[in-house]
């Protein structure tokens, strides 16, 4: 990543690992959102028993 504005062809390119990029870390929100909801409750269960 040298530099944010490039030539005509590498700023395709750039946009498009952007986007590949955003895309990558959306899916990874989504998956530990995911986690937290259905595992959220034995978590607090956890805490609870260890306090």
């Amino acid at each position: 990543m040298n530099g944010t504005l490039g030539g005509i062809g590498t700023g395709e390119q750039m946009l498009t690992w952007q986007v590949q990029l955003v895309a990558a870390i959306n899916r990874m929100i989504e998956q530990v959102i995911y986690f937290i909801n259905t595992y959220w409750i034995w978590w607090c269960a956890f805490l609870y028993t260890t306090m």
